[in-house]
């Protein structure tokens, strides 16, 4: 947050509204050790001792007290008692310099330069030393923190007129009772443009009030079109029309300004990049939706903001871009890409090392990794792995849990509870993604026991008694939140599971880092898992939240691959390791072949797509497409024994015929050997392994290979096996 330069003049009037806000106990002239005020205290050692600040004008002492009582009331940060303390004598000082003996009235009266100067001086005097770093740095931005409340206060001018904007320190802002990014501010001050940063604020106000636009979004909102549109006006020197005819030079200009947006570069990870086609589109469309706006409401604009300019804005300016001009929206193809899917194994694994968040900096855990034994120590942060835990069980997004009431479970009349992870409660979660989708659903005994132990445990961190009221919320923040009353972070959460993830270090089959704070992977997983144990489309969309059967579909893991693998399972479908009993025949209307009855083969099923034709007449031994299993394997044995009879038959009546023996080139013999070769093998395999499953059984794999796949049912490992002839 970047200091205002200038702030509003003291205002008695509205002193005496803040100070009719301030409990009699925070109305004192000598903060006590055992004062409530002290509990939002933190020193850097020893006990406190008492704060007298009786040298103080009336006026300070009232705006001391109700920024004491604001930061306890919203538990939003801790007030540094060594800070406070300095800050007393700094202004009993500048008091008794100051000629006349007149007393300073208000916190905000003198210059932050001669507070910090002052503030150096006497600590030089003091300690005979200069403050160090950190001190330094506390003292200041406690001075801009306190300017900046009571400049809110103080001020005369609309909320939205100000060049920050912080709903933390200006309750006027209109947003969400529950706000993910609440505690974030939004600056207007570096927008090159002075009529872009005033149009800005005028649309984004309206957006805020009108719901148009979340606080969450605004920001993105904000960012593409000031920073972006604002800098490139600058440097045009353009008008609020931009250009003297719009409907000749305006298209031009826009197809500038998108080769000003690709021309531009940021830095990222010390490295100049361009922005992405995503943050170009979005900064396109931010442009048209802030145009949008200034026309239909060209007069108010021009009014509010004393600029007639406004009113020569016309409809041309609604259609800035054509639809060639615009990037193409990202599609989200049906099925979600494989990185978002958490195999069974690997969730499982991640499971088994969740625990290392909960243990104390004292406890240990020894595993291996990459083949060598290491012993990690405990972070003690059991909230972040009961949050982790809930995400994997019930499919929610990170914010929703973390944002979860104290008590968000509410018993469901008819179901009694169950040990077994049966349905027994609804869990209510704060649905700030999609206004008006539901934001209940049903859970089982394991998200039950993990929202008790999660309670129990936030009662005896932040040490409430049973007559105390329950925090706000189930997951609080551990920092900067002494009464418990604000959620924890998004950035805290992450913090933690990047811990985890360097310290475990798993990895998936395929090689790649297995990250805890990708736990969006969660929500993909769960939705997934729901669709293949073949949960009703509506079931699901209920389940996760959705409006529409598409934001379903999103999530839903259907490549070919998982398509296959699940085919060729026999023993286990699904994610929930449910042992099914599936024929042939079921698995063939499951993966949904269509009325393609020329699948279900006498030896197998053939997996070639509905929408391709088999070339190969019934060679299916030499097909990629075949499959089979240890259902048909007296099947295989038949046929192999009616094959070797049909050789021999036809090698004799071919001598009786020629004279000569059949040679191994002859195209008829040729194709019979290599089903006898693929028989073989397909024998040997399903008696070797009798519970795995042959893809392409006689397929050729390579120069001279017929190599079948075989399949483990449990999806964890394909191993290959080479013809031996």
């Amino acid at each position: 947050m970047t200091p205002d330069t200038a702030v509003a003049a003291f205002d008695s009037a509205v002193l005496d509204r803040l100070w009719d806000d301030v409990p009699p106990e925070f109305r004192v002239w000598s903060y006590e050790p055992d004062s409530p005020a002290f509990a939002i205290y933190r020193g850097r050692r020893g006990h406190p001792v008492a704060l007298p600040v009786e040298p103080l004008s009336e006026s300070v002492r009232r705006e001391l007290a109700w920024w004491v009582w604001s930061c306890y009331a919203s538990s939003n940060r801790h007030v540094p008692f060594e800070v406070i303390r300095h800050l007393v004598a700094v202004i009993t000082e500048i008091d008794r310099r100051r000629r006349g003996g007149e007393l300073t009235r208000s916190l905000t009266e003198p210059a932050p330069e001669l507070l910090i100067r002052t503030f150096r001086r006497l600590f030089y005097e003091r300690y005979q030393r200069f403050p160090g770093e950190k001190l330094n740095r506390e003292f200041r931005d406690e001075v801009r923190f306190i300017r900046f409340a009571f400049d809110r206060r103080y001020s005369q001018l609309e909320w939205w007129r100000h060049d920050i904007w912080s709903p933390r320190q200006d309750p006027r802002i209109p947003i969400r009772a529950h706000e993910p990014l609440g505690e974030a501010t939004i600056s207007f001050g570096k927008i090159a443009s002075e009529w872009v940063r005033e149009a800005l604020k005028y649309y984004a106000a309206n957006a805020l009030e009108t719901g148009e636009l979340t606080w969450g979004t605004l920001g993105g909102r904000v960012h593409h079109v000031g920073n972006y549109f604002g800098n490139f006006v600058a440097e045009r020197d353009l008008p609020p029309t931009l250009c003297a005819s719009p409907e000749d030079e305006l298209r031009p200009l826009m197809l500038d300004y998108l080769s000003f947006l690709r021309a531009h570069r940021k830095t990222w990870k010390g490295e100049r990049k361009p922005l992405s086609p995503l943050t170009i589109r979005n900064a396109q469309v931010g442009l048209r939706g802030f145009y949008g706006f200034l026309v239909e409401h060209r007069r108010d604009v021009a009014s509010v903001l004393d600029d007639r300019r406004f009113l020569e804005l016309s409809g041309a300016h609604l259609w800035l871009w054509r639809r060639s001009d615009v990037g193409p929206e990202r599609r989200r193809s049906v099925g979600s890409p494989p990185e978002m899917y958490i195999e069974d194994a690997d969730l499982a694994a991640m499971i088994d090392h969740i625990d290392l968040l909960g243990m104390s900096k004292t406890e240990t855990k020894t595993f291996l990794r990459d083949g060598a034994t290491v012993t990690v120590h405990g972070i003690d942060d059991p909230s972040a792995m009961r949050a982790w835990l809930i995400q994997a069980l019930t499919g929610r997004r990170a914010n929703e849990i973390l944002m979860l009431d104290f008590a968000p479970l509410q018993p469901v009349p008819g179901l009694a509870t169950a040990d077994d992870g049966e349905m027994v409660a609804r869990l209510r979660y704060q649905q700030t993604k999609i206004p008006g989708a539901p934001n209940t659903i049903l859970v089982g005994g394991d998200v039950v026991a993990l929202a008790t132990e999660q309670q129990a445990w936030v009662r005896e961190r932040f040490k409430l008694t049973t007559t105390d009221p329950d925090p706000p919320y189930l997951f609080p923040s551990l920092n900067r939140n002494p009464r418990g009353t604000r959620h924890r972070s998004l950035s805290g959460y992450h913090n933690a599971l990047t811990w985890l993830t360097e310290a475990v270090q798993l990895v998936d089959r395929g090689g790649r880092l297995l990250v805890y704070s990708k736990s969006h992977r969660l929500r993909h997983t769960k939705a997934t898992t729901l669709l293949n144990l073949g949960a009703p489309l509506h079931v699901v969309m209920r389940y996760m939240g959705h409006h529409s059967e598409a934001m379903v579909l999103h999530y839903a893991q259907t490549l070919a691959e998982t398509a296959e693998r699940e085919f060729l399972r026999t023993r286990k479908i699904g994610a929930d390791g449910r042992a099914l009993e599936l024929s042939p025949r079921d698995i063939f209307d499951m993966i949904s072949l269509g009325d393609r009855t020329d699948r279900v083969l006498p030896t197998g099923v053939c997996l070639l797509p509905p929408v391709k034709h088999c070339e190969k007449g019934n060679a299916c031994y030499s097909c990629g497409y075949f499959a089979t299993d240890a259902t048909f394997l007296d099947e295989h044995r038949q046929l192999l024994e009616q094959s070797l009879t049909l050789v021999e038959r036809r090698k004799e009546l071919h001598f009786q015929r020629t004279g000569r023996e059949m040679s191994d080139d002859n195209v008829w013999l040729r194709e019979q050997l290599a089903t006898i070769a693929a028989l073989r093998l397909i024998i040997r395999t399903l008696e070797h392994e009798p519970e795995a499953a042959i893809q392409g059984a006689g397929s050729p794999r390579g120069p001279g290979e017929d190599v079948p796949v075989s399949i483990d049912t449990t999806g964890n490992s394909v191993e290959r096996f080479r013809d031996s002839r």
